[in-house]
């Protein structure tokens, strides 16, 4: 639905995706509560192999808006 308002998708992941470091997804996956996800930590590793390049969601969200467009 928003995806027809996405227009700058590739220049919001130029400059977005440098600032997520390692340590700011640990900081973020620290702050997961165990109840909601026990091993919580193993979610770093997750999320810094999706942020190298190429990032998959980057292409796949151009397809979808350029779909629904």
């Amino acid at each position: 639905m928003l995806l027809r308002l996405a227009d700058a998708i590739e220049e919001a992941d130029t400059v977005l995706a440098p600032r997520l470091t390692q340590s700011a997804v640990e900081e973020v996956v620290a702050r997961v509560p165990p109840e909601w996800a026990p091993e919580a930590h193993r979610y770093t590793a997750y999320f810094m192999a999706r942020l190298e390049e190429p990032r998959a969601f980057v292409e796949e969200a151009l397809r979808a808006r350029a779909q629904h467009l």
